[in-house]
């Protein structure tokens, strides 16, 4: 009775396999299912930037930039950027007087799960609010421990290194922005400015590449027009710095370079008129690219001058 039970439960078992033969899994199948399992738990997050240009030639990146600075067919948004805890303006490249310009970073509210990262870039941005700029510098790099493809991390480097005048080290981190995000357009301006400042002739060269690509996005005007005016070629930089600042009116550091540059060749009546429209937004509370007093203190002698 017991053999005839037997033979009865292996012939259900049998039919079962045929019928429903997920049910046989041997522990390679489960070893199996519990990776798949696995692999859709653990997912990188969305937000993490995938880095695909890491082997760029800084010939290569300035054909990527001017795709990526090419305007729009159909439409005329701007692209909006988030810029994080960054600096809010630009570098001044106008001469010693970059040397005194204050710093201007914000901080946004992070998430409580980057509590740690959160806390070094905190550090860094006092320093480098105090002036601490290798302080500042070691903070950055820790962070970039934490997330090496950060923009907001690789920009501020840019800018502490620019601060410091260690032009090789800023255009660096200005390219790595680049390589991630070709048209973050601070970053962008501050790379120009120091391939422009480091070989004229040869940032020259590849900044008309991208004023072929777009011939009124305003960081290359500006960059092509300050390059002619360390080359006396006073006209052209002229015509160049015009056409950015109509086009970025907003830009406060267009029209202070087009100032300094009509202050030193004696048109000083349009200086002095730029120069009280920068005064004004900084009693406005503007971040300004000198000193609002030194820029107040030109005025005043640029007035006397005129009335005399």
């Amino acid at each position: 009775m017991l053999y005839k039970y037997k033979k009865l439960v292996l012939l259900l078992l049998y039919i079962l396999g045929i019928l429903f033969p997920y049910l046989a899994f041997s522990s390679q199948d489960i070893k199996k299912v519990a990776d798949d399992k696995a692999s859709k738990v653990i997912t990188k997050p969305n937000n993490m930037p995938q880095n695909t240009n890491k082997n760029l030639t800084e010939q290569d990146l300035i054909h990527s930039i001017a795709e990526a600075i090419k305007p729009p067919i159909l439409t005329k948004e701007g692209v909006e950027i988030n810029y994080g805890f960054t600096p809010a303006s630009p570098v001044n490249l106008g001469g010693s007087g970059s040397k005194n310009t204050n710093l201007n970073i914000k901080i946004e509210n992070q998430s409580t799960t980057e509590l740690p990262l959160v806390e070094i870039i905190n550090k860094g941005y006092r320093a480098a609010l105090a002036g601490h700029y290798e302080s500042a510098v070691f903070l950055y790099k820790k962070a970039l421990v934490h997330d090496s493809d950060n923009i907001n991390i690789l920009y501020s480097l840019g800018i502490m290194y620019h601060k410091l005048r260690q032009l090789k080290e800023a255009k660096y981190y200005y390219k790595e922005v680049l390589k991630l995000k070709p048209d973050q357009q601070k970053a962008l301006h501050n790379f120009l400015a120091v391939i422009a400042e480091e070989s004229p002739e040869e940032g020259l060269q590849e900044l008309m590449l991208l004023n072929k690509a777009n011939p009124n996005y305003s960081p290359v005007l500006a960059q092509i027009g300050m390059i002619y005016a360390r080359q006396g070629e006073y006209d052209k930089a002229e015509s160049y710095l015009r056409k950015a600042m109509i086009i970025s009116p907003q830009e406060i550091l267009y029209k202070y370079n087009i100032a300094v540059m009509y202050d030193k060749i004696g048109k000083y009546k349009p200086a002095l008129k730029l120069y009280k429209e920068i005064i004004e937004a900084g009693d406005s509370g503007e971040a300004l690219p000198q000193s609002l007093n030194i820029i107040k203190q030109r005025a005043r002698f640029l007035t006397t001058k005129e009335n005399g």
